[in-house]
Parts: C-alpha cells; structure tokens; sequence
C-alpha cells in the first residue's frame, strides 16, 4: 500500500503541500505491505491484534526540499476471517 497526504490551498494561499508523513530523511510518503497475519512491513509503526491493525507515522521535515510541511497519521485495517467455502449439492 502506498499513502499520502496532501494539504489543499486555495486562492492566494499557493499550490497544494505534499505533506512529510514519513520518519524517514528524504521520504515524504509511507509505503508497506499488509500481510495476511495482520502485520504491516514498511515504513510505518504498528500493532495488531485477531481483528485490527493500527498504523501510526509522524514526518520529520527531512524530506530535504527545506520546508516543514510535516503531518502526522493513524489508520486502521481491519481483517476477518475468511469463511469457508460451502458445496451444496441437489
């Protein structure tokens, strides 16, 4: 999964901000995977349990572009069961 964020501007407050969501110098945007224990692997801090995962990631401004557009995000995923397939036969 990729995310990002963007703030939005109007009129004479400029162009639209990537915002810095990521920990890390030179990154700006969050990448990971989901995998299917419910763990994330990637660029975020998280926990889970059998029925959630909860993600969370704060930038730095070390984004090496010399502004401070940082921003701070929590998400959750959340997983069920999969439920077994049934044949029924006629």
């Amino acid at each position: 999964m990729r995310l990002e964020i963007w703030d939005e501007d109007g009129g004479l407050a400029g162009d639209n901000d990537h915002c810095d969501i990521n920990a890390a110098k030179g990154k700006r945007d969050l990448g990971f995977t989901y995998l299917l224990d419910g763990s994330l692997q990637g660029d975020v801090t998280a926990g889970f349990n059998d029925k959630e995962t909860t993600g969370h990631s704060k930038g730095t401004g070390k984004d090496d572009d010399n502004d401070d557009d940082i921003a701070e995000v929590w998400f959750k995923v959340q997983h069920f069961p999969r439920l077994p397939a049934h044949c029924v036969n006629r």
